[in-house]
């Protein structure tokens, strides 16, 4: 066997630079506890203001107040309809004065209204329109009647 002689454990400069050489501060942490507590103190010293601040609006809210009511703004009554059957019969007689007179719809435009009795005996005289076809046809639709009546004018 060979002599060899024994190992000695290495020490090596980055192995040493591992651990921490200095302490945890203690002016730090100090400063961190006084000011945690000035907070504290403060955020306390604050609520307590808002609490005091709440109560003497609650109590306000409380004490009945007076209203002056001349300068106040009256509220207007109700529009009741005092007497609705002779509403209802003056509104029909201002009806049936439409459907049994003449008068104008639009002047400028030339159209006129006629009495109801009248429009019957020319309709009963001219008869229905077929859209000149012999037989019985469908009635035109709205739309085609306007149509037909802006094409007139």
């Amino acid at each position: 066997m060979s002599s060899q002689t024994p190992s000695t454990t290495r020490s090596t400069p980055a192995r040493s630079a591992r651990r921490e050489h200095r302490d945890v501060s203690v002016k730090g942490v100090a400063i961190l506890l006084v000011g945690l507590a000035v907070f504290g103190a403060a955020l306390h010293l604050a609520l307590a203001g808002l609490q005091a601040f709440f109560k003497q609006q609650a109590q306000r809210a409380d004490k009945p107040t007076t209203i002056n009511r001349s300068s106040a703004k009256a509220f207007p009554a109700p529009q009741l309809q005092l007497a609705p059957r002779q509403d209802l019969a003056e509104f029909r007689a201002r009806e049936d004065r439409i459907l049994h007179s003449y008068g104008w719809i639009d002047q400028t435009g030339g159209v006129v209204r006629i009495p109801i009795s009248r429009a019957m005996e020319l309709l009963a005289a001219r008869g229905l329109s077929t859209n000149g076809s012999s037989g019985a046809s469908a009635p035109k639709s709205t739309y085609e009647l306007i149509k037909d009546r802006s094409a007139q004018r």
